[in-house]
């Protein structure tokens, strides 16, 4: 079973926003490129998100 997300009053969360390349799209337009993954991981969409937009050099 999936570990439960924590509670936060915005996604992303301030200092996940500060960290974003300056190209990520906003979470509500991101799909994984393969839809698939949500269902097979159990891993939240929000993870990928941060995982494929964080920029490493923030």
């Amino acid at each position: 079973m999936p570990a439960a997300l924590p509670e936060t009053a915005t996604w992303p969360t301030p200092e996940l926003a500060a960290m974003l390349g300056p190209d990520a799209p906003a979470f509500a337009d991101y799909q994984p490129d393969e839809p698939w993954r949500l269902a097979a991981t159990g891993i939240p969409r929000e993870l990928f998100y941060a995982h494929d937009w964080v920029d490493p050099d923030r």
